[in-house]
């Protein structure tokens, strides 16, 4: 059997994706099984159990580790960036992986070529990109060769796959550097496809919150989450927002167009947040006076009335989730601003509370919550105020990061999808 050719995973290339490359490599140099299973993922092909797997990063079947010592450019088209092959059974599969860089078809074909050369009778080939969709070079290598086995997954793929095996200690590395170094890429103004699919938000004490691990979340996030939307609600997710400065993003009530911002309509905001994570409805404090004018005609009863159903509707996911569960909380937030050299926004005054707080007892699902009918006054009689002060109001689904809660599961997407269709009465009302 041919020795493993990886370095540590902690070893310093110059180039990222070498560097994710290799730290793939390394999760599956630890486990032959892992490697097997690998295999059957990428190509769908089931290797014989016969096969002895060895694996190479940087380097060919045959090379020695002296070789190993020079990293190579990632343009680089001689070598393939891993191999994982059997010598005796002359079975290889050779990878090329792209984090910003385009898949070559000739740099592909030269792989291969390379592999038979090298008597490997039987070749797949794999490459791994940050593409959505397969690029179309990937269908025509091979056509006329039924010898060559050709496949492709994204990194996103590759990440599901491996977020979802045992809790090995090198698998987890590998799953974590994915998150690490997407950081690193969001940090120098990538923003090309995720690298991650979203398995749920984690933060606790093991895994302190920080904006940008949350951000990396919230890109896998809202590429899950835009295309459910659409699915079931009136909106437009054909447009986020363009500056990624803080952990939220919005998804459009109202057909987007060149010349308007999402700040001049009430909006879906998706956030991240320190302590929890959540899903709003924000009618923005230069939003068009016909939406406030919307809101200031309506009576307290109306209000209430929406408040209600809104929450009603929400209290189905509480009751799905089981019993004693009070998440998520229904929050109602205004608040009047200013700003500081047109650039920092200063907070003068915020009214803040629970729905439930408003509710008849027969209406609540967190009976822990007092009754204080005063809120619902004081916000109606704030809103009747719009014209003379520069409000923000929002009304806000919140998912506290606990264990086990409900965000720290992949299935949040769908909690988010509903949770923005039982906001449907507030956001009528506003958009009339």
């Amino acid at each position: 059997m041919a020795p493993n050719l990886v370095r540590n995973v902690f070893d310093p290339y110059r180039h990222r994706e070498n560097r994710l490359t290799h730290a793939l490599v390394h999760a599956i140099a630890h486990d032959k099984t892992l490697a097997r299973q690998f295999v059957r993922f990428a190509t769908g092909t089931v290797l014989p159990a016969s096969y002895d797997l060895s694996v190479s990063c940087q380097a060919a079947p045959g090379d020695s580790l002296e070789q190993l010592t020079a990293e190579r450019e990632p343009d680089d088209p001689s070598v393939p960036d891993a191999w994982i092959f059997d010598e005796e059974a002359a079975w290889a599969l050779v990878c090329e992986c792209k984090l910003t860089a385009s898949l070559e078809e000739k740099q592909l074909r030269r792989h291969l070529q390379a592999a038979q050369r090298r008597g490997f009778d039987q070749v797949a080939l794999l490459a791994i990109t940050a593409h959505e969709e397969q690029p179309s070079c990937i269908g025509s290598l091979g056509q006329g060769h039924p010898e060559i086995s050709v496949s492709w997954r994204n990194w996103a793929q590759v990440h599901s796959y491996f977020s979802r095996l045992s809790r090995d200690a090198f698998v987890l590395e590998f799953v974590d550097y994915m998150r690490v170094l997407e950081e690193q890429l969001m940090a120098d103004g990538y923003d090309g496809p995720p690298l991650r699919s979203f398995e749920g938000i984690r933060f606790g004490a093991s895994k302190p919150y920080t904006e940008s691990a949350a951000k990396v979340l919230l890109r896998s996030l809202m590429k899950e989450l835009r295309p459910k939307m659409q699915a079931i609600l009136p909106v437009d997710t054909s447009v986020g927002r363009s500056s990624m400065g803080g952990a939220w993003d919005i998804i459009w009530l109202t057909p987007p167009s060149l010349d308007t911002s999402f700040t001049e309509h009430p909006h879906l905001t998706v956030w991240l947040g320190r302590d929890e994570a959540g899903i709003q409805v924000t009618l923005p404090n230069n939003a068009h006076s016909q939406y406030w004018a919307r809101l200031r005609r309506s009576t307290k009863a109306a209000i209430h009335a929406t408040l209600t159903a809104v929450n009603e509707e929400l209290g189905s996911i509480r009751r799905s989730a089981g019993p004693g569960v009070e998440e998520p909380r229904l929050t109602w937030s205004m608040g009047q601003v200013h700003f500081h050299g047109r650039r920092t926004e200063v907070r003068d005054g915020e009214i803040f509370f629970d729905v439930e707080s408003i509710l008849a007892p027969e209406a609540k699902s967190a009976s822990r919550v007092k009754n204080v009918p005063a809120w619902l006054d004081a916000a109606f009689a704030l809103v009747q105020q719009k014209n003379r002060a520069n409000f923000e109001l929002s009304l806000q689904a919140r998912f506290p990061y606990v264990p086990g809660g409900l965000c720290s599961s992949p299935h949040f997407v769908d909690t988010l999808t509903y949770s923005a269709k039982a906001f449907r009465p507030f956001s009528d009302l506003l958009l009339g």
